[in-house]
């Protein structure tokens, strides 16, 4: 409706973003729309049609914990430490992103990342298994080649993302 519309474009007045080269943009109400309906989307949450009060999202750190293969590439150990910065806010999800065994050389591995797994924060609480979700993915890593992750917080009612955290590691033998 048009006074959706007109919601959106209000809401993208009072908020700014940082491009790549980190300098301060305005965006449109449309590109709010779909920024904000996209990050639910990768939750597998429906769209908003209209903007709801802002709230924020959780802080987090993230790194990996354990990520191992055993000597017959038969089985695969892989769990993430999330561990939340600040006082959790209601609502967030993480949407964990990883990427397939690369060559350890790889250091820029952003291009690399795929969706793996969404958790809510209600399931924080420890390590983040991730390996049967990694293995559907991508199969078994092998020992030596390196794994990049990335955390993404996301408001579930509003849309919102908070700043991505993201960690690399070997992929070790045992």
């Amino acid at each position: 409706s048009q006074s959706a519309r007109n919601s959106w474009i209000s809401l993208a007045t009072e908020l700014s973003f940082q491009n790549r080269i980190g300098d301060s943009i305005k965006i449109s109400g449309l590109a709010l729309y779909q920024k904000f309906n996209g990050n639910l989307n990768t939750l597998g949450l429906p769209p908003i049609p209209a903007p709801v009060a802002l709230q924020g999202t959780t802080a987090v750190a993230s790194a990996i914990n354990t990520l191992t293969t055993d000597a017959g590439g038969a089985a695969s150990t892989f769990r993430l430490d999330i561990e939340e910065l600040s006082a959790p806010v209601i609502g967030t999800s993480y949407a964990i992103f990883a990427t397939p065994a690369l060559s350890p050389g790889i250091q820029n591995y952003k291009k690399y990342l795929r969706l793996i797994q969404t958790v809510t924060s209600a399931e924080i609480g420890g390590p983040v298994v991730l390996s049967e979700a990694y293995q559907d993915r991508f199969g078994i890593p092998l020992a030596g080649r390196r794994v990049g992750v990335e955390v993404l917080p996301i408001n579930a009612t509003t849309g919102e993302a908070g700043v991505a955290v993201s960690a690399d590691a070997l992929v070790q033998l045992v």
